[in-house]
């Protein structure tokens, strides 16, 4: 994926495409199956991520934003969400809104489909809508 590839979108789905670029950049450095295997909110360190991922990491990023980034960038940003966020409100700021700017991306969604979001979130938790564990 290029960063031009994301102008393709719609303004309302970037900052979500991007962050499931971000995910799955981290899913083949971490050596995990997919993105659905690194959550957006955890803490890569906990998921295994060392020192010399963490370059491998800033480094793909810094092709994906076609630019130079810190080289304390994932240590600044630990999750998935907070690195999808410097990017968007950095170097991809003129394709990507913040997700405060682009707001949460729910108001277009009916109640079925929030519940399936949200039960696909607490799958990847473990946890099922009627409380149980997975």
């Amino acid at each position: 994926v290029a960063a031009r590839d994301f102008a393709g979108l719609p303004p309302e789905h970037r900052f979500d495409a991007l962050l499931i670029e971000v995910r799955s950049q981290a899913a083949r450095i971490l050596g995990l199956p997919g993105m659905d295997a690194v959550p957006a909110d955890a803490p890569l360190r906990e998921l295994g991520l060392d020192s010399l991922m963490t370059v491998e990491l800033r480094n793909a990023l810094a092709a994906l934003a076609g630019t130079k980034l810190p080289a304390t960038l994932v240590f600044d940003c630990p999750t998935c969400r907070e690195l999808a966020g410097f990017l968007a409100a950095g170097p991809l700021s003129a394709l990507i809104r913040p997700p405060e700017a682009a707001g949460d991306g729910f108001d277009d969604l009916g109640t079925d489909e929030l519940a399936a979001l949200l039960e696909q979130e607490l799958l990847a938790a473990g946890r099922h809508l009627d409380g149980t564990a997975g």
